[in-house]
């Protein structure tokens, strides 16, 4: 008797099916916002987790059981180079297509203070002392006592210096990012072997979140260098290579880490020296001078910071943060239940769903999955996995929002460890079955392709101001004038300093318009002769300049 095949069960094809139609209707999405057909709102992005995790997910489970297990060679080493690659020919030319470009505040604070270190000077002769002081707003700089500097602290401005002296403070960011792909490998190779490792590096810069946050001139990349580097440290000490000369370069990168971000050194640092002291528990003594090292550079650390905020406002105390909101304590941080509780419901539940969405597809399912499975047989891990969720809790306390463009920029300096554990999760879950792993990982990595057109329009169109209006200035043929600044739905004229120093000096003076009456008054209290007005028109994406006016000042001394 023939026996005639079953026929295949509706589920087998149905699942497969939806999964396949998952992976379309994320390209078409994603392509219908990249050529602005679509808006990326809450909506957009909504339908895409949706597709993502309610029809992709459970295709690709359904696809890991019907594979089974079959022997094969994993990836080799294609796959770091293909990371390397694909951030590289990514974030460079992104770089240098927006130059000096800045999309807020912080970048421009951290520029005005990297081109007073340049000069050599901690501070500028601040304009409020010879005109009216309340038409000056320049976003996160202070002008206290005569001296106009920012607000932030001096680590990155320190490192941004020697670069704007050849123009080149754009590709610092791109480059500590191939250097945290080099960590990361070896952070990875060290602890879980070459294929977590390659997996890791590939899944970090097909990451729109890691990659297309390393074009801009925030902080958040030189700090999660410094971490990655004093992680690496701790684990090869933990692998008893050179562990004083070790742990003693985990202090110093520690160190650094507070001098760029001191709120992200305080506490990836507590997690790092409990990771240590943990390391040398049976050795008191070592362990004793490990934590005399540690609360050495942390008071080094603290007396700098202090130190340097005497040096440009005249005082320890309050700091610069303060001083720029008019009070006595840094208001950006509370820690009262009320506070944290509309933190944790609002911001810090937006900041979630935009990183999961530009981070990688299941990635906290996958360093979930490793986690769990491994938690019995390794602390590491778990110290891993408190650091990656260190920095969720820690701007638990933050009541004001980080203006990302592409997720949450908070995170940054934690993310490396999410792509170490996913990548473990990775392998883990796919382990034994390798041409089911390549198909798998090219359908997340068609889903993350589409999204980086999508946040790439959304950076240069947030950029795009900014680089229109300083172009447009600097082809004026114009000296001894102010340039004021005029406000617009896509142009924040107060987020703009490009002024030089030596601002006297310098042909242009650029600073947000304070209106028609206040012009005049303006002009003549800084000595110049002309005034200009600049823009940006929102409708047709282009800067607009208005003719110069000339200004009569009364001669000093005259009536």
């Amino acid at each position: 008797m023939i026996s005639t095949p079953a026929p295949p069960r509706v589920a087998s094809v149905a699942v497969p099916g939806l999964g396949l139609a998952g992976l379309l209707a994320s390209v078409g999405l994603g392509a219908a916002v990249a050529l602005g057909w679509l808006p990326w709102d809450r909506y957009a992005k909504a339908a895409l987790l949706v597709v993502q995790y309610g029809l992709v997910l459970p295709a690709a489970l359904r696809f890991r059981r019907a594979a089974g297990v079959a022997g094969g060679e994993p990836f080799g080493r294609e796959l770091r180079y293909a990371a390397i690659l694909l951030l590289c020919a990514v974030a460079m030319p992104l770089a240098a297509h927006l130059g000096d470009a800045i999309y807020s505040g912080d970048e421009s604070a951290y520029l005005f203070q990297a081109r007073l270190f340049a000069a050599g000077r901690l501070t500028a002769e601040s304009p409020a002392e010879v005109a009216p002081p309340r038409v000056f707003r320049f976003q996160h700089h202070l002008m206290h006592e005569g001296r106009w500097f920012g607000k932030y602290p001096p680590g990155w401005p320190a490192l941004l210096a020697p670069a704007t002296l050849v123009h080149g403070e754009r590709l610092l960011n791109p480059m500590a990012a191939l250097m945290i792909l080099w960590l990361t490998w070896r952070i990875g190779l060290l602890l879980f072997g070459i294929v977590v490792a390659d997996h890791a590096v590939l899944l970090l810069a097909a990451s729109p979140f890691f990659t297309l946050s390393c074009v801009d001139y925030l902080s958040h990349a030189p700090a999660c260098l410094l971490l990655a580097l004093a992680l690496y440290c701790l684990l090869l000490a933990w692998r008893g290579r050179h562990p004083a000369r070790s742990l003693g370069g985990m202090l110093l990168a520690l160190f650094l880490l507070a001098l760029v971000r001191p709120y992200v050194a305080a506490w990836t640092g507590s997690l790092l020296g409990l990771g240590a002291l943990w390391l040398l528990r049976f050795r008191w003594r070592k362990a004793l001078l490990l934590a005399g090292a540690g609360a050495a550079a942390a008071v080094l650390a603290l007396f700098v910071l202090l130190w340097f905020n005497k040096l440009v406002t005249g005082a320890y105390w309050p700091h610069a943060y303060a001083l720029y909101t008019g009070t006595r304590e840094i208001a950006e941080v509370s820690l009262s239940p009320a506070s944290l509780w509309r933190n944790l419901t609002t911001l810090t539940a937006h900041a979630l769903g935009e990183t999961l969405l530009a981070g990688f597809p299941f990635l906290p399912l996958l360093a979930g999955f490793a986690v769990w499975r491994n938690r019995r047989r390794s602390k590491v891990i778990l110290l891993l996995a408190a650091l990656a969720a260190s920095l969720v809790v820690a701007y638990l306390a933050q009541s004001r929002s980080s203006f990302s463009l592409v997720g949450e920029r908070y995170y940054f300096e934690t993310f490396f460890l999410m792509a170490l554990l996913g990548a473990l999760g990775w392998t883990e879950f796919w382990a034994g079955r390798p041409q089911a792993a390549r198909l798998a990982l090219g359908a997340c990595l068609l889903l993350q392709m589409v999204l980086f057109p999508v946040y790439g329009r959304r950076l240069l169109d947030a950029h795009a101001p900014s680089r229109q209006v300083l172009r447009a200035v600097r082809e004026l043929p114009l000296d001894d004038a102010v340039v004021f600044l005029r406000n617009s739905v896509h142009f924040r004229a107060f987020d703009l300093n490009p002024n030089p120093p030596d601002w006297r000096r310098a042909p242009l003076f650029l600073m947000a318009d304070p209106g028609p009456a206040r012009r005049r008054d303006v002009v003549c209290s800084l000595g110049r002769r002309r005034w200009v007005t600049a823009g940006y028109d929102d409708a047709r994406g282009v800067a607009l300049v208005g003719a110069a006016q000339p200004v009569n000042c009364p001669r000093p001394g005259s009536e």
